[in-house]
């Protein structure tokens, strides 16, 4: 099965996923690991009661260790993880012309990906977007940082790079990332081929949830470059040990 493979940046360089995800909180993705705990805890609370006695607290608590052992949660969140990993790699197979094996999938992860696929290859087709390249890896060793951006395209006669969200959102989080990703498009292509903007393409993998296009502007790029750098330059300290504190002996 083909799948979207992490790249093997050098130890020296911490990728630009990494930074943010250690300087900024998911709250969207704490709550929805509680709202899934808490779906989990009730219909174990329903299948160890019936309709002729009412539910007590042992059977509440019983449901939450019977849940908490299950680990419904992150089973709920890896299979999602699948599902847009699929995703991405149906895309990926798709701008680079080859055929896409499907062996080895979860057939509920499939239809999932799919579905995703279907919605992005729409938009694609529709935006007239033509690709300049995919999955491009960058490392710039000098300030230690790498990642790899999912595309850069021209539309209109703008250079664009074009990012691909398979969740049920995107988050005001990824102008940061795409403004790591163009610092880095900076320095790798030595500034030959500019930048204009971007495009977020948020294809759910979930049926209910339609397909959204979020354009980041030349300004907000900008202004992300530079919270970025603070963020890199901040979370190299913390890994320096430079911002921990000391414990002197009473």
């Amino acid at each position: 099965m083909t799948t979207k493979k992490k790249r093997d940046y050098p130890t020296s360089c911490t990728s630009v996923t990494t930074v943010i995800g250690a300087m900024l909180a998911k709250p969207a993705l704490v709550f929805w690991g509680y709202r899934k705990g808490c779906e989990a805890v009730g219909a174990e609370v329903l299948s160890l009661v019936d309709a002729e006695r009412p539910i007590s607290r042992s059977d509440v608590e019983l449901a939450i260790e019977i849940a908490k052992d299950k680990r419904v949660h992150e089973r709920l969140r890896d299979a999602a993880a699948d599902a847009g990993t699929l995703a991405h790699s149906l895309i990926e197979a798709h701008i680079a012309g080859e055929t896409f094996s499907i062996e080895g999938a979860e057939p509920a992860a499939l239809a999932k990906a799919e579905r995703a696929f279907t919605k992005w290859l729409r938009w694609f087709v529709s935006s007239g977007a033509e690709v300049v390249c995919s999955e491009h890896a960058m490392v710039n060793e000098t300030v230690g940082l790498a990642g790899t951006l999912d595309a850069v395209v021209m539309i209109g006669g703008r250079r664009i790079i074009a990012d691909w969200k398979t969740g049920k959102d995107a988050y005001d989080d990824v102008i940061l990332q795409v403004a790591g990703y163009e610092a880095l498009w900076v320095a790798d292509t030595a500034q030959a081929f500019p930048i204009d903007g971007a495009l977020v393409v948020n294809v759910p993998v979930e049926a209910d949830n339609p397909i959204k296009i979020y354009e980041i502007t030349r300004e907000q790029l900008d202004v992300g470059r530079v919270v970025f750098a603070s963020m890199l330059h901040h979370h190299k300290q913390i890994k320096s040990g430079l911002l921990k504190l000391a414990k002197v002996k009473s």
